[in-house]
């Protein structure tokens, strides 16, 4: 079971994914520190063209656990629905 870290809010923005451009979006809802900012940098997040939000292709698992760590779970991007990727128990 994946536990958050004590210094990360239960959910710092809110995480979707997109099958038609196969892309993880993080929409933040707090600043980023630096080492939080560091961990995503790592897992291969980036600012959109847009800057409103971070961005990465999905495929590597811990792009998506780590999104689940920090948003609760990732949303479907057309739909809206909660929980389309969840971690293997």
């Amino acid at each position: 079971m994946l536990t958050a870290h004590e210094d990360i809010p239960p959910t710092i923005g809110i995480a979707t994914y997109d099958l038609n451009d196969n892309l993880l979006r993080l929409h933040l809802r707090v600043a980023l520190d630096g080492t939080l900012l560091d961990r995503l940098t790592t897992a291969g997040f980036e600012p959109a063209t847009e800057g409103d939000h971070l961005v990465a292709t999905a495929g590597e698992e811990g792009r998506e656990i780590l999104l689940v760590e920090l948003c609760g779970g990732i949303d479907d991007a057309e739909t809206g629905i909660r929980g389309m990727w969840t971690p293997f128990a």
